[in-house]
């Protein structure tokens, strides 16, 4: 009788809670600001909407976060609600034309057709739609979610318009999906990824042990080296210390498997670290604390798992052979990145 009571008593203050919460993530002292309650009525009260799960508590170490539990946004981003609202709109608009029309027969939309041909309308609308890199390519960072309501935008006409232009370009095949976005969008980082597992699954058979370095060279080359992105230059240089080590002891085969999690370890973190920092500009000067705070949480969980499979990558070098560096241009242009870096730390 007491749960009634108290669920009674707060149901004012659920309803404005989630109310300011279809607006993104926000903290206990965020609510009290806003809706001017004490900061015990909106403990209870959120207490009350998380045993009833229609909110979820991201962990941090610093404050106590919450969040819709039907939040369709990717990592709990503090996205607007006109952002998920145009997006989940975007989403429908397509499945509907899809299958209006059939789209020529190509059979059943897949959901990696839908995301590609969402990227290209938003890009092509101009709208303020979120585009950001994830672990496959450009996404909008959206889940269709069914219990996240949306309406109409005021451009809906506009963005079915080119949805019309755009769906019959899709070949709605996985990988021709993944291709043609990132030969249209100059993902050349994806596209060094997309090499380098490649090989990796040749690798029991056919085994090229100058192209399997090649193409880590590629990956790292390609890899961010601004100041910001220190840290995440840092560990991938690492990670590919370890795989030359691996590649010139003769020991990289017999550890492939080791090296083909640890590789997508690492891929998780690169996607990560670009996610945030590319949806970084959609998030509003209110909520860029929230941001942080969660962006911090990802991004050292992740850092952690791959500086652990790093550690375990470089147990394995076999380090009684001799090891001879490669003096081709390439790997020397890389020692030499590596040496600046080195420097200016």
């Amino acid at each position: 009788m007491k749960k009634k009571e108290r669920g009674e008593g707060y149901s004012i203050y659920i309803d404005k809670i989630k109310k300011f919460l279809e607006e993104g993530p926000a903290s206990i002292n965020d609510i009290c600001k806003e809706l001017e309650i004490s900061w015990a009525t909106a403990k209870s009260a959120l207490e009350e909407m998380r045993e009833k799960e229609d909110v979820k508590e991201i962990v941090t170490s610093n404050i106590r976060i919450f969040k819709l539990s039907n939040d369709p946004a990717f990592y709990g981003v503090p996205l607007t609600k006109k952002q998920k609202n145009d997006a989940l709109f975007l989403f429908d608009a397509i499945k509907k034309e899809w299958k209006n029309n059939e789209e020529k027969k190509k059979g059943p939309l897949l959901a990696t057709t839908l995301q590609k041909i969402a990227v290209d309308v938003a890009k092509k609308c101009e709208c303020n739609i979120p585009v950001v890199s994830f672990h496959y390519g450009l996404v909008i960072p959206v889940v269709a979610n069914p219990y996240f309501s949306f309406t109409k935008p005021e451009n809906s006409q506009i963005i079915i318009t080119v949805i019309k232009k755009t769906i019959s370009l899709h070949p709605n095949k996985y990988i021709k999906e993944i291709e043609k976005q990132y030969e249209d969008y100059g993902l050349e980082l994806f596209q060094a990824k997309k090499k380098i597992t490649s090989l990796l699954k040749q690798c029991n058979n056919n085994f090229n042990k100058e192209e399997v370095e090649n193409s880590f060279s590629r990956l790292l080359l390609l890899c961010p080296i601004e100041s910001k992105e220190v840290q995440l230059f840092s560990l991938c240089s690492d990670f590919v210390d370890k795989i030359y080590g691996l590649l010139l002891t003769d020991n990289f085969q017999d550890r492939l498997e080791d090296v083909k999690e640890a590789f997508n370890v690492l891929w998780d973190f690169i996607t990560t670290h670009l996610f945030f920092k590319e949806i970084s500009p959609y998030i509003r000067k209110e909520k860029r604390e929230i941001f942080e705070h969660i962006k911090s949480l990802q991004i050292l969980s992740k850092k952690s798992n791959v500086e652990e499979r790093i550690n375990y990558l470089d147990s394995l070098v076999d380090l009684t052979k001799e090891i001879k560096l490669p003096m081709d241009e390439e790997s020397i242009m890389i020692r030499r990145i590596l040496t600046e870096g080195a420097e200016e730390e």
